[in-house]
């Protein structure tokens, strides 16, 4: 059973999610979703701002101010949403174009424009809430942890400035919530 204090009932209704101050990793505490379109948790270090960016159902996902502005993030991307204008994500939904060489083209093209520094994309460096995962790294510092739910939902962890164990440690405590979650979720609030 799920008990939320007066505070974490008023984040569900008004933020869609709510934080916990305490989870599983000493010092560290808990984003929990109340979407369902958004079914993950994730530890982070301390209590850290954060907001839950839930107004594009493309591209939901929720960034901490760890050490500083945004730099960690998690995010979901709906390939169906975005193969209406991305022909890459729809040769992904066809089955044409794996997840990786998705990567590097989509990293390609965001060089290109000079929206991002240099990347590299590492195939199956990693395994995420039980799925093989892949590894961008930026000539910047940054990086990103990316895999596929399906064939149609590419989930991404990014790391924009913390320490790579602190990042490590935040990325491998990615969980996904039931169903029933959400349904105990609905009759709290």
């Amino acid at each position: 059973m799920i008990e939320l204090t007066r505070y974490e009932r008023k984040q569900v209704r008004e933020q869609y999610c709510f934080f916990h101050k305490t989870s599983d990793i000493p010092g560290y505490g808990r984003f929990y979703s109340a979407d369902s379109r958004f079914p993950c948790s994730v530890a982070v270090p301390g209590e850290p701002h954060f907001v839950y960016h839930r107004w594009d159902p493309t591209y939901l996902g929720v960034t901490f101010d760890i050490n500083g502005d945004e730099d960690f993030a998690v995010f979901r991307t709906d390939f169906e949403k975005v193969a209406k204008q991305d022909p890459w994500a729809g040769d992904v939904l066809a089955g044409r174009l794996d997840a990786v060489s998705y990567a590097e083209h989509f990293e390609q093209g965001m060089y290109n424009v000079g929206a991002s520094s240099k990347a590299r994309v590492r195939p199956r460096t990693d395994r995420i809430a039980g799925f093989v995962a892949h590894r961008v790294e930026y000539a910047n510092g940054w990086r990103r942890i990316f895999f596929m739910e399906s064939n149609r939902v590419m989930w991404n962890i990014h790391n924009r400035g913390i320490e790579d164990r602190t990042y490590a440690r935040c990325a491998a405590s990615l969980t996904f919530l039931s169903r029933n979650y959400f349904s105990e979720i609905a009759s709290l609030t």
